[in-house]
């Protein structure tokens, strides 16, 4: 799982670490299909810089490239429709956004777009529509027995009075008890890996940090799934290639 990757642009990624990207990737694909676990790629929002044409059309292409991917929008993503300039082109490039997807086995992913389409562009907070979040409940109480992971872009929980201020989700002391029957959010946005363990009344959060992008420390999530749990490693860019973390 890792949750940002623009690929050109103002904020261009590296290419290094894109490499590497796809080669441990597969490594950790061989080892997977090794043991008969099934892996699938998550990618938590802001595939692009500004959310332009022509880096919709290079980052579909890299997601391609790594195999079975789910994805959801970033703010990022969307900042072309948002200012009215270049409508659409997320919807164009990934139109089979379905709310929610069985996976082989118990696995069941819930997609939330949790971006503000009708705010300024350089507003970086987030919304989710609660009445969606109310459906997504209804379905998961349907599932007892499945493992429920939600994906959206703006995280429940965050740390520090600045991601407060520019990176918060609005209302998601609401939403994270919405979303409390649920067993893990997958979430990006905030540029540096992070997971909390379940609240009281909210899921585990797993906040993937910065895959590619010039300027950021680099590093992206696996989530092992367990019929008793979850297991999540962190893969940091050491030198020009990602190994894991301790």
């Amino acid at each position: 799982m890792f949750a940002r990757t623009p690929l050109q642009g103002r904020y261009r990624h590296d290419y290094a670490a894109a490499v590497s990207l796809r080669l441990i990737l597969e490594e950790i694909r061989a080892d997977a299909a090794a043991h008969g676990v099934p892996l699938v790629v998550v990618h938590t929002g802001d595939l692009t810089a500004a959310g332009k044409e022509a880096e919709f059309a290079v980052g579909a292409a890299f997601l391609q490239g790594l195999g079975e991917v789910h994805e959801v929008p970033g703010n990022h993503d969307l900042w072309g429709y948002e200012a009215g300039q270049a409508p659409g082109w997320y919807s164009r490039h990934f139109p089979d956004l379905l709310p929610v997807i069985c996976l082989g086995g118990r696995i069941i992913l819930y997609r939330l777009n949790s971006n503000k389409h009708s705010e300024p562009f350089w507003d970086a907070t987030g919304r989710v529509e609660l009445s969606a979040v109310e459906e997504m409940r209804a379905h998961a109480a349907l599932h007892p027995a499945a493992i429920r992971v939600v994906l959206m872009h703006h995280p429940i929980r965050v740390t520090g009075a600045a991601d407060e201020a520019l990176l918060r989700l609005d209302d998601r002391e609401q939403v994270g008890e919405l979303l409390g029957g649920m067993d893990v959010v997958m979430s990006g946005h905030v540029h540096v890996s992070q997971a909390h363990t379940a609240a009281d009344r909210g899921p585990m959060q797993c906040i993937a940090g910065t895959a590619t992008q010039m300027g950021h420390g680099k590093s992206f999530l696996v989530t092992d799934v367990y019929e008793g749990g979850f297991d999540v490693r962190e893969y940091g860019m050491r030198g020009l290639q990602f190994a894991e973390t301790d």
